[in-house]
């Protein structure tokens, strides 16, 4: 059975060949399935924001988030000995939480 996709069709056999015995319903659809599903899964790590970025989402100055920060409200990375980041997903859940 033939995949289209831009994994060649003898990589997708070989591989199937190799992970049958510990996937014994494995074909060529399903690995390239698996695979899609994980790329789509894992697609990219989560934005990284500086406060003023985070300030001007918020519509809040950059020393409210600083305040936002300290007190927990809002999840942080210490990505330096100076600087702080906040994940956007976070900001967004925020966002979702306060309305």
């Amino acid at each position: 059975m033939k995949v289209k996709s831009n994994i060649p069709q003898a990589v997708l056999a070989a591989a199937t060949g190799c992970l049958q015995p510990y996937c014994e319903q494995l074909n060529p659809v399903n690995l390239y399935k698996a695979l899609n599903d994980f790329q789509t899964e894992n697609k990219s790590p989560d934005k990284l924001l500086s406060y003023v970025e985070v300030a001007k989402m918020l519509g809040v100055s950059r020393m409210t988030v600083c305040r936002m920060v300290s007190r927990k409200e809002l999840p942080h990375l210490k990505v330096s000995k100076r600087a702080v980041r906040i994940p956007a997903s976070a900001v967004e859940s925020f966002l979702n939480t306060e309305t």
